[in-house]
């Protein structure tokens, strides 16, 4: 252990909700708390927003006519909805409520008030570790990364082999990898199609050097010659789940079918607002 002297860190925001994740779900949760009065804070891991999309390459839907506003905006393009479209409306649906967000952002702390509640984030970019401040905080990352943080309770298994499935884009006379499921479509004048290799992969336990094998031993079963372009990250429904903590309402992972994750994002999103509204202004945060 390396001893590190005590610092002050500066406040970037004070808001009612911050919210650590830029799927659909976190814009859904973010658009909703705005909706309900909230000051609103988004914080993004990626250099984009949409990254259950765009980072897994999952982009086509089901047949399903969308009921939200962000599901049919997103559904404009059809389906597979190209990455573009995805970043662009959720960038623009923010924008347009005049919700803050950061892109390249991780949580690395938790702030608490004066009696040991959550009160915030601390995250960390280019610029260095900054803090915001915040009545509620609604945990929208992949591996509920701010509620662990907290110490909240790990409820399911802590290791095994688990379902997976990684994206490669190829071009559509490409022979089909064999096991593979096929999603032909067209983007402009060239014929492509994404091809879905569904894996079983091992995890000894759910430390980071586990989970970068994992994703390595993905990365080596589905490269091909003459692909395009791969998912950066993988869909796996991880089965070490967190339970809320005080402070933080988890959204889980979310659905990969947009007015699914839109409706659950919008739900906890507007419950929390009205929360943290009625709580009282935040004291001896440290």
């Amino acid at each position: 252990r390396v001893p590190q002297s005590a610092r002050e860190i500066p406040v970037l925001a004070t808001v009612d909700v911050v919210i650590v994740g830029g799927t659909v779900g976190a814009v859904s949760a973010a658009m909703a708390a705005r909706r309900a009065g909230a000051s609103v804070y988004l914080v993004a891991p990626r250099t984009y927003l949409g990254e259950g999309l765009c980072g897994s390459l999952h982009l086509w839907q089901d047949k399903a006519t969308p009921e939200g506003e962000l599901a049919r905006k997103l559904l404009t393009k059809g389906s597979p909805i190209p990455p573009m479209h995805v970043k662009r409306t959720l960038s623009r649906a923010l924008l347009a409520q005049g919700i803050p967000f950061l892109f390249a952002s991780t949580a690395g702390d938790v702030l608490r008030d004066g009696g040991g509640r959550v009160a915030g984030v601390v995250i960390a970019n280019r610029a260095g570790r900054q803090a915001i401040v915040a009545k509620a905080v609604i945990d929208a990352s992949e591996r509920s990364t701010v509620a662990r943080l907290a110490g909240g309770e790990i409820q399911g298994r802590p290791r095994g082999t688990l379902p997976a499935e990684r994206v490669v884009l190829v071009k559509a006379d490409e022979p089909q990898a064999k096991g593979t499921q096929r999603i032909p479509f067209t983007s402009g004048k060239l014929a492509l199609a994404y091809e879905v290799h569904q894996l079983q992969l091992d995890y000894p336990d759910f430390s980071p050097a586990s989970l970068a094998q994992a994703e390595q031993t993905a990365r080596d079963r589905t490269y091909r010659k003459g692909q395009l372009r791969a998912s950066e990250r993988l869909r796996v429904s991880w089965p070490d789940l967190v339970g809320d903590v005080p402070g933080i309402s988890v959204l889980g992972t979310n659905p990969w079918q947009v007015g699914k994750a839109e409706a659950l994002g919008r739900s906890l999103g507007q419950a929390v607002a009205e929360d943290a509204l009625a709580r009282p202004a935040l004291t001896g945060v440290h």
